[in-house]
C-alpha cells in the first residue's frame, strides 16, 4: 500500500505504511523486507525535500544490506545517496557515489541499473557545466537501455541530452536528441517521458523562434498531466509555456503563469526552482513596465543567490536588475549592474549573457551618458561574444537566433559611418550580412551622411534580412 500511495504521490500517507511495514519487519527479523522498507521511506523523505532524513535512511539501508551479503543491493543504496548529494547541489558528491556505484554494479550482468547510474552521473555533470563529460555519460547510458530494450530509459536520457545541448547554445543537437527520444517511445505508452520530450524540445523550438510548433508541443504536454501528476511536474509547463507567451508579447498572461509557478515551487521549498520563476516574474514585470514589481522579484532572486552562491544565476539578475535600474533613471547602478554581470558570466563562459549585457552597457552609455567611446568599446565587445554564440551552433538555425539581435549592428554601423570610417562600418555589415544595408552602402557611396541614420533605418525595416555565416 505504501509503493501505491508513493506513485499517486501521497508521499505522507505512504510513509505511513512503509513505517508499518518497517515496524512489522523488526519484529520477525526479516532483514530484507526491513531493508526495502527502510529505503522506500528514505524516498518518500527524499521527495518531500527532508534530505537529512532520505541520507540517514539510505545509510541505514545499506548496514541491512550488508548484513546480507547484497551486493547488489548496496550499490543501488549508494545511487541513492548520490541523489540526495545532487539534491543539496553537492554534485561532486554526487559523481563520487555514482562512480562507487558503477565499480560495484559492474561486477554484475546489471546493466539497467548501469545505465540509471550513467544517467544520473550525466545529470551532475550536465548541471556543473562540464558538456563532453555529461555527454558521454547520457550516450552510455543510452547505449546499455538500449541493449535492455528499454525505451523509456532511452528516452529519459535522450531528453536530458537534448537539455544539455539547448543549455549550451547548441540547438540544433538539442532538436536531434530531443526528436530520438519522442522517436525512441513513438509505439509504447510512455506520457511521463512524451511530456518532457515535448516541453524541452518547446524550449529549443522557443530560442528558434518556432512559437506555433512550441505553442503545440506545450499544449499536448499538459493533456498528458494526470490526476497522480505532482504540482512539481505542472510547475514546470507553466514555466515554459510563460516563456512563450513572454516572448510573443502575451505579458499578462505569461504573468499569471510565473506566479503559478512560483507559488508551486515556493511551497515545495525548491529554492533554484523559485530563484528561476522569481527571475521571470521579474523580466516580465520589466516588459509590462512595472518597475516598482520588477524590482521586488528580482531582488528575492539575487538574494537566493548569494544564499547558495549561485554565481552565474546572480549574473543573469544582475542583467535584468540593470535594465530597471536605467529605466528608472538611475544610470550610476545601472552601469555597475552590468559591469558586475559581465565579470560574473565570463567566468562561466555564458556568451549569451556577455554580449547581451555588453549591448545594453553600450546602449547606456550611448543613449543616457552621451559617451560614444565607451559605447562603441562595448558594442564591439558585444558583436565578439554574439559570434561566438552563433558559431554553436548550425547555418541554418543562426538565422532565427539573430533575427532580433541586428540592432548592436545597426548602432555600431551608424557611430562608423559618422566618424567617416567606411571601411570598418562595411566589416560590421559584413558580419551581420545585412542586405539591405550592403545595397545601401554600395548605392550611396556614403556621399550623404546627414540622413544617414534615417535612410538606414527606412532600409533596414523594408528589406527582409537574412543572417548566415559561413
Amino acid at each position: 500500500m505504501g509503493e501505491v500511495y508513493q506513485t499517486i504521490g501521497q508521499e505522507r500517507k505512504a510513509l505511513e505504511f512503509h513505517q508499518q511495514a518497517l515496524e512489522i519487519a523488526e519484529e520477525i527479523g526479516e532483514l530484507e523486507l526491513q531493508g526495502s522498507a527502510v529505503r522506500n521511506m528514505g524516498f518518500v523523505y527524499y521527495f518531500l525535500g527532508h534530505y537529512d532524513q532520505a541520507e540517514a535512511l539510505f545509510q541505514k539501508a545499506i548496514k541491512l544490506h550488508e548484513q546480507m551479503n547484497d551486493e547488489w543491493s548496496v550499490a543501488s543504496e549508494i545511487d541513492n545517496l548520490g541523489l540526495v548529494c545532487f539534491a543539496r547541489e553537492e554534485y561532486d558528491l554526487a559523481i563520487g557515489k555514482y562512480q562507487q556505484c558503477l565499480q560495484i554494479l559492474e561486477r554484475y550482468d546489471a546493466k539497467g541499473d548501469q545505465a540509471r547510474t550513467w544517467h544520473d552521473m550525466g545529470d551532475a555533470y550536465r548541471v556543473k557545466g562540464e558538456v563532453e563529460e555529461s555527454s558521454a555519460c547520457f550516450e552510455k547510458a543510452i547505449q546499455l537501455f538500449n541493449e535492455e530494450n528499454n525505451h523509456t530509459g532511452k528516452a529519459e536520457s535522450f531528453a536530458l541530452l537534448g537539455l544539455l545541448y539547448y543549455e549550451n547554445n547548441q540547438l540544433t543537437r538539442a532538436a536531434e536528441y530531443l526528436e530520438k527520444g519522442l522517436k525512441a517511445i513513438d509505439k509504447i505508452y510512455a506520457p511521463v517521458q512524451r511530456r518532457d520530450l515535448m516541453s524541452n524540445l518547446a524550449l529549443v523550438y522557443i530560442r528558434l523562434n518556432r512559437y506555433l510548433e512550441a505553442q503545440i508541443l506545450i499544449e499536448e504536454a499538459f493533456k498528458l498531466l494526470h490526476e497522480d501528476s505532482s504540482e512539481v511536474d505542472r510547475a514546470i509547463l507553466l514555466n515554459n509555456f510563460g516563456l512563450l507567451q513572454r516572448v510573443t508579447g502575451e505579458y499578462e498572461s505569461a504573468r499569471k503563469n510565473f506566479v503559478q509557478c512560483y507559488h508551486i515551487r515556493k511551497e515545495y521549498g525548491l529554492d533554484r526552482e523559485t530563484e528561476t520563476a522569481l527571475y521571470n516574474l521579474g523580466v516580465i514585470c520589466y516588459s509590462e513596465h512595472r518597475l516598482n514589481e520588477a524590482f521586488q522579484y528580482l531582488s528575492e532572486s539575487l538574494q537566493l543567490c548569494k544564499k547558495h552562491d549561485w554565481k552565474e544565476r546572480e549574473g543573469a539578475t544582475l542583467a535584468v536588475l540593470g535594465l530597471v535600474y536605467e529605466k528608472l533613471g538611475q544610470f550610476t547602478v545601472s552601469l555597475k549592474c552590468y559591469e558586475k554581470s559581465i565579470e560574473l558570466l565570463k567566468s562561466f563562459h555564458d556568451f549569451e549573457g556577455i554580449w547581451s549585457n555588453y549591448y545594453n552597457l553600450g546602449r547606456l552609455y550611448e543613449d543616457s551618458l552621451s559617451d560614444i567611446e565607451k559605447a562603441q568599446c562595448a558594442y564591439e565587445e558585444s558583436v565578439k561574444y554574439l559570434m561566438k554564440v552563433r558559431q554553436r551552433m548550425s547555418v541554418e538555425h543562426r538565422a532565427a537566433y539573430a533575427e532580433d539581435k541586428t540592432d548592436v549592428f545597426e548602432r555600431m554601423v551608424t557611430i562608423l559611418i559618422s566618424k567617416g570610417d567606411l571601411k570598418n562600418a562595411f566589416i560590421y555589415v559584413e558580419m551581420s550580412k545585412a542586405r539591405a544595408l550592403t545595397e545601401l552602402l554600395l548605392d550611396s557611396r556614403m556621399e550623404d551622411t546627414e540622413n544617414l541614420n534615417s535612410l538606414w533605418l527606412t532600409s533596414f525595416m523594408k528589406k527582409e534580412i537574412k543572417l548566415e555565416i559561413e
